[in-house]
């Protein structure tokens, strides 16, 4: 199938849960295991038939939980959950290859299976195929529409507390962050969540400073505006995942979010994460963090169509935005290095998001709960380096040469993108194939139950395209990392 535009999106969607509803009656409620049965004497056959279609039915009960009936993390169940996502594409090939053998020997003389057995049978074959063909056109299709809105974001505004960019303004950076792009008296009441949205996406281009509630924001406010078909007057499935510590003192807990375009934990969906180093838009089996389907959705809704950006301009205190601007980064006196910056405890290094990653995501850490604790406070958890004084002597003059870099201005309208129809400009999806696990148990029980790690669901990972750069050296609850 071709890759979609945005607006096709919803449509198409609707028609690929009709084709998995027709498949799993037949696989899952119209005794094809008998049938199985029928047609082979080979016992190890049968059991790895039956096999296949338990694990493709626990993946498909998991996905369809909401988030209130979500498993524990951690949980066996969670656990289990998660080696089948990161090994579906194996499950997903073994119910194919017996399918298609029962299919074959179905048709031969002398079967002892009647019209109707023959008939279910070549049809799941069929739908099989067209399932996993619909799939990938989603991922495809969601996944350009990320990389455009991606690419477009991080040319607006800077990831205030990625290492690169706080080192370039000695600190300043979170400062405006705080101060002022996440004021409450930049913004007037509403009592519209996504206009709310709309103003966070607002203040954070206006500053040229963002984190990941910024970012994801920007997203939500630009999924909701193109990802509807207002033909069908449908709109795609759009989701805020909360990445929040359960337990903990709330000063030490890391919160993250990030927003998953389509049904989340479906191989269709993908996780949009413009936060770190290199942009990541992957596959929803791909994602960085260990067993998503654990944690809160903050908020999930489909796309209107409407552009809450222009709606949240009405909202913003602008007499008072106007009057207050960034200031020239100045190191404070007595700083030798990064960590003993102020707000050194908020800033990350983290290099992309995906759990397989493909070798041009560049070298660096992954985006993970467990990196999220390495801070340039803790000096990512290596040995204290030697001063870094010189780094900090910057004059006056020089501190706003590097803040001329972001001016910005009061027109705050984003073009609309420009799609083209197959999206040829963007790297063909390929797949990964899985070098690591994580957790560790994760890794040992799918290896006692496939025998062997298996690919990545990873053709809708993305990496930036060849002339794609970011902004000059880029770089809540609890801790909320972006």
């Amino acid at each position: 199938m071709p890759v979609p535009r945005p607006d096709q999106i919803p449509q198409l969607q609707d028609e690929l849960n009709d084709r998995r509803e027709e498949l799993h009656r037949l696989l899952l409620s119209d005794g094809l295991p008998e049938t199985f049965d029928a047609l082979t004497e080979n016992q190890q056959w049968r059991d790895n038939f039956r096999q296949a279609v338990r694990r493709y039915q626990f993946v498909v009960e998991m996905r369809d939980r909401t988030s209130d009936d979500r498993p524990d993390f951690g949980s066996e169940e969670s656990t289990r959950f998660e080696s089948y996502q990161r090994g579906y594409s194996t499950i997903y090939a073994d119910l194919q290859k017996y399918v298609g053998y029962a299919n074959t020997w179905a048709h031969q003389p002398g079967t002892w299976i009647n019209d109707a057995q023959r008939t279910g049978l070549s049809r799941a074959n069929a739908l099989l195929a067209e399932v996993e063909s619909r799939e990938r056109a989603l991922r495809d299709g969601r996944r350009a529409w990320g990389v455009q809105a991606c690419t477009e974001l991080r040319s607006q505004v800077n990831v205030a507390n990625q290492l690169p960019r706080f080192e370039q303004t000695s600190g300043q950076s979170l400062g405006t962050l705080y101060k002022l792009v996440r004021n409450a008296d930049a913004r007037r009441d509403t009592s519209s969540v996504e206009v709310e949205y709309g103003q966070t996406a607002l203040l954070s281009r206006h500053y040229r400073e963002a984190a990941c509630s910024e970012l994801t924001a920007a997203l939500l406010v630009a999924a909701h505006r193109d990802l509807y078909d207002r033909r069908h007057k449908a709109g795609d499935l759009i989701t805020i995942k909360d990445f929040a510590e359960p337990a903990g003192p709330s000063s030490a807990r890391r919160d993250h979010v990030v927003l998953v375009v389509g049904p989340p934990n479906h191989p269709e969906s993908v996780y949009v994460e413009p936060w770190s180093k290199t942009p990541t838009v992957t596959g929803a089996l791909n994602y960085s963090m260990a067993q998503p389907h654990a944690y809160d959705d903050e908020y999930q809704r489909e796309a209107t169509g409407k552009d809450y950006a222009a709606k949240a301009t009405q909202r913003i205190n602008w007499s008072w935005v106007n009057a207050r601007h960034v200031q020239p980064a100045n190191p404070p006196a007595g700083v030798n290095s990064t960590a003993d910056l102020p707000y050194a405890r908020h800033v990350y290094d983290v290099q992309h998001a995906f759990h397989s990653p493909p070798s041009s995501a560049g070298q660096g850490r992954a985006l993970t709960q467990d990196n999220l604790r390495l801070t340039a406070a803790n000096n990512f958890g290596q040995p204290v380096a030697a001063p870094l004084a010189a780094q900090f002597a910057t004059t006056p003059q020089q501190s706003t040469a590097a803040w001329n870099q972001v001016q910005y201005s009061a027109t705050l309208q984003s073009p609309q993108p420009q799609y083209a129809p197959t999206y040829t400009g963007y790297p063909a999806p390929g797949h990964q194939t899985a070098t690591s696990w994580t957790p560790a148990q994760t890794l040992a029980y799918l290896q006692s139950q496939t025998g062997q790690p298996s690919q990545q669901q990873g053709g809708s990972s993305w990496q930036p395209p060849a002339n794609w750069s970011p902004p000059s050296q880029q770089g809540g609850r609890g801790q909320r990392p972006g």
